[in-house]
C-alpha cells in the first residue's frame, strides 16, 4: 500500500488494495470463454452419444430393443436442445440464418 493516507483510505471503504483491484480481471472474462468452448464440446458430445443408440437394451422393461433406445434418444435430443438454445442465445454465429 501506499504512503499516501487518502489512497489507504479508499482502499480499506473497497474492501481490498488497490494493487490487488488492478491486478484482478475483469469480472466473468474468464467465464466466458470457458463458457464459450465448453458449450460446442458438449453440444457435440451428446450428438455423438446419439451413435451409440442402436447399442442401447434395456432387459428389465417388456420391449427391450424399444423402450431403452426410445428414452436415451429422447432424452439426449432434449439434453442437445438446451445446450444449443444457450449457445444460439450467447454466440450469433450458431444461429439459423434469416431467410
Amino acid at each position: 500500500m501506499s504512503s499516501d493516507p487518502t489512497e489507504a483510505a479508499r482502499a480499506r471503504r473497497r474492501g481490498r488494495s488497490g494493487e490487488q483491484s488492478r491486478s484482478r480481471p475483469a469480472q466473468g472474462a474468464a467465464g466466458d470463454g470457458a463458457l464459450k468452448q465448453a458449450l460446442p464440446v458438449a453440444l457435440f458430445s451428446v450428438l455423438g452419444l446419439l451413435l451409440l443408440t442402436p447399442f442401447v437394451v434395456t432387459p428389465g422393461t417388456i420391449f427391450p430393443f424399444v423402450v431403452g433406445k426410445a428414452l436415451w434418444s429422447r432424452s439426449l435430443i432434449e439434453i442437445a436442445f438446451a445446450l444449443w438454445t444457450v449457445l444460439a442465445l450467447t454466440h450469433p454465429g450458431y444461429r439459423p440464418p434469416r431467410s
